[in-house]
């Protein structure tokens, strides 16, 4: 296993990073980065204007676990990549990991039905008492553990079912949430997990004190490519409110038009939820609302069928609640041989950002954006390296129409740009909203890095192009 931090700076401004690692005790967690050297701490790093760096552990000595505390001085982007490795350096399978705001009262969803479990890992700057408490997807409580404790700087990861887990004899549960109590705020990331073929995803920690009404996912995806893979994406919604929550699910293709991808009969199997009346049972619906009572979750998965196309989708609630987003691929008849998956939280509305990028033979880095609006948006790409320079922009912005959605690897946006580190750029002319999608090609994974506030490169809009529905699967899915 091998840590690889990505530290990059949005702003016209250069500043300096520490990057300080710890391991489940609050001790110095020593590792190796070639060219950095072999300690606990590194920095201060400089990091200019534009400017992107990509620092890997090395992987050697015996598999440790721990949190990294990231300091400087702007709001720089930071995230780190978890990648497994044969014995032989044969990539298996990564997960991004974003920097997560410390809570003290949160819910995560769970999945550990039939080849998945569920894990979280908590890091408390200042210690704490952690409670535990476990719900079915009716709201049920399935579980609860309560008095953990972890010390100042401490660091403790656990999935939530199986030997060593946080409910090691649960049996009745297999989809639901976990609530977690801190007596002094804790930072948190949601590690989702698949046996085999071994796949690791990452999905939001939601607070309970969030006032989140409206919700936006900028890619998911649905059907069957010409070579037999089918895509499904399963919505995750959670009530973290003490009422009940009426959330209404909109699903459209890149052109903005409904998508239908959602099995009617199938939602009224949802336990603990009520489907609304509209639209009628036994369609297949691109517009459905969900009722949860306190403590009640839905996983929701699309049909796989039909040809391959991306989408976009948006939640709106009554109420706050916790929403999130898996897209799944698999192979074999009408898809029931997992191959890989990856999460997908709600977007936030920016009109500049900022993500990272790498590309190689055996990896890329696409986006995909959505213009949620009622009014068109133009949009500006450009490219700047590692060392912060320019060294591409498109000649023609992007154009999305109110609702519509594109989604394309930067290979495709930039074809000279084979062998490439760096971040890209982007300023629309209202807010949109994007995510950003690394790929591994062979064995095939998805993980998705951070898209920060602000911009750093050239702004200047060319005449402009209106983008119609991508063909093809040459978009990130």
């Amino acid at each position: 296993m091998r840590t690889t931090f990505i530290v990059f700076n949005p702003t016209g401004i250069s500043d300096t990073a520490s990057i300080r690692l710890t391991d489940d005790s609050g001790q110095p967690l020593v590792v190796t980065i070639p060219g950095l050297g072999t300690a606990d701490q590194f920095g201060p790093l400089t990091i200019g204007p534009g400017q992107t760096r990509i620092l890997q552990t090395a992987g050697t000595g015996n598999a440790r676990a721990g949190a990294a505390r990231v300091e400087s001085s702007l709001a720089l982007g930071v995230s780190a990549i978890l990648t497994l490795y044969t014995a032989t350096g044969g990539f298996l399978t990564e997960a991004g990991v974003g920097s997560s705001t410390p809570m003290d009262n949160f819910i995560i969803p769970v999945d550990a039905s039939t080849g998945f479990n569920t894990g979280v890992a908590l890091f408390a700057p200042a210690g704490a008492s952690l409670d535990f408490t476990l719900r079915t997807l009716d709201g049920t409580v399935a579980g609860t553990s309560t008095n953990n404790q972890v010390g100042p700087q401490g660091h403790v990861a656990r999935f939530v079912k199986g030997t060593g887990g946080l409910f090691p004899d649960s049996t009745i549960f297999t989809r639901g949430t976990l609530e977690v109590s801190a007596s002094a705020p804790v930072a948190a990331v949601v590690m989702r997990q698949h046996e085999g073929p071994l796949t690791n995803t990452t999905l939001p920690a939601v607070d309970r004190a969030s006032s989140t009404l409206d919700f936006n996912f900028p890619q998911i995806a649905n059907g069957v490519t010409p070579s037999g893979l089918t895509m499904k994406t399963t919505f995750i919604l959670f009530n973290i409110s003490q009422t009940e929550a009426i959330a209404e699910v909109s699903v459209k293709r890149p052109n903005g038009v409904q998508f239908p991808v959602v099995r009617t009969e199938n939602l009224a199997a949802i336990g603990g939820t009520r489907v609304a009346a509209l639209p009628a049972q036994g369609v297949i619906a691109s517009d459905f609302a969900v009722h949860m009572k306190p403590g009640v979750s839905a996983f929701i998965t699309t049909t796989g069928t039909g040809d391959l196309s991306p989408g976009s989708a948006h939640v709106q609630s009554t109420v706050p609640i916790g929403v999130a987003a898996i897209f799944t691929v698999s192979t074999g008849a009408s898809g029931t041989v997992f191959m890989t998956e990856a999460g997908v939280g709600d977007s936030m509305m920016r009109s500049q950002f900022t993500l990272p990028v790498e590309v190689s033979l055996v990896s890329g880095t696409g986006v995909a954006l959505f213009n949620p609006n009622d009014n068109e948006r133009t949009v500006n790409i450009w490219l700047n390296d590692e060392n912060g320079v320019s060294v591409g922009q498109l000649t023609t912005p992007v154009v999305l129409p109110p609702f519509s959605q594109t989604a394309k690897f930067v290979s495709e946006l930039f074809p000279d740009k084979t062998n490439f580190r760096g971040s890209m750029g982007v300023s629309a002319s209202g807010g949109i909203v994007a995510v950003a999608l690394r790929q591994n090609s062979t064995p095939l994974c998805f993980t998705t890095l951070p898209v920060v506030d602000g911009s750093v490169g050239s702004t200047a809009l060319g005449p402009a192009e209106v983008l119609g529905e991508p063909s093809g699967v040459g978009s990130p899915r």
